[in-house]
């Protein structure tokens, strides 16, 4: 699914058959002996679905090069800039590696109610399911109402538009949802005693939530020395440059 959402490949047929050479390799590093012992010589992999998401690309260049030799040979040219032409290479790269990752951001977006969930019926008022529930919907409310604009705000900027005929800057919008955000809490069907800690799980399921998107952002992030090996791959006419297909 990643090297489809990534568009990998130019021929549809082309996914089976890297999908079941990069299927082998993936089982034989997992069962790799090498990394195992006090001392290993591999680095064991903590998680075979960052791993997958973090040389998946890598190894599609590495296959496409040994099956079709698509070289990638820029012809030298006076007026051009070497080093131009490799770091638009590598922002290619780059782009193209980190298209399927909207599809976990979603899948992480969509899990937020579930670790409010979580969260709030795994405190202390576990026992008591209609307080669970009111907190619940306390915290989605709040969550909700934080990053929603007031009438207030959409009138701002509708006037916004209208005096300069061009929509406001970035900075503009994040200062009103700023503002907005100052006192978000919502409290469903609860008394004030309950306002500290439902801002403590609000707070605490933004954090999570926050970390699972950094974690997600950054798996679809390649290194320097990978983007470099990549391109030394596809420059190299000799044979196969080694692409290291480690976790960071």
């Amino acid at each position: 699914m990643i090297a489809v959402k990534g568009r990998y490949f130019q021929k549809p047929e082309d996914y089976d058959e890297f999908a079941l050479v990069a299927a082998g390799k993936y089982f034989l590093r997992l069962v790799d002996p090498r990394q195992e012992g006090e001392n290993p010589e591999l680095k064991p992999i903590t998680s075979i679905l960052n791993y997958i998401k973090k040389t998946l690309y890598p190894a599609s260049v590495d296959w496409r090069k040994d099956n079709f030799s698509q070289i990638l040979n820029p012809e030298a040219n006076k007026y051009i800039d070497p080093e131009v032409i490799s770091n638009n290479m590598k922002a290619n790269i780059q782009s193209a590696y980190r298209a399927p990752s909207m599809v976990y951001i979603e899948e992480d977006v969509q899990a937020l109610p579930q670790r409010i969930h979580k969260l709030v019926y795994g405190c202390q008022f576990r026992a008591e399911p209609l307080l669970c529930h009111r907190l619940y919907m306390s915290c989605l409310l709040s969550l909700l109402n934080s990053i929603t604009l007031t009438n207030k705000s959409l009138e701002a900027l509708h006037s916004y538009h209208e005096r300069k005929g061009v929509y406001p800057s970035e900075a503009y919008i994040n200062r009103l949802y700023s503002r907005a955000s100052e006192d978000p809490i919502i409290l469903w069907h609860l008394s004030e005693d309950y306002r500290d800690f439902v801002i403590y799980l609000v707070n605490r399921g933004r954090k999570e939530f926050t970390d699972a998107i950094s974690e997600t952002v950054s798996s679809f992030q390649l290194s320097d020395e990978v983007l470099d090996a990549i391109l030394k791959s596809s420059y190299d006419t000799t044979g196969s440059a080694d692409i290291v297909m480690e976790e960071d």
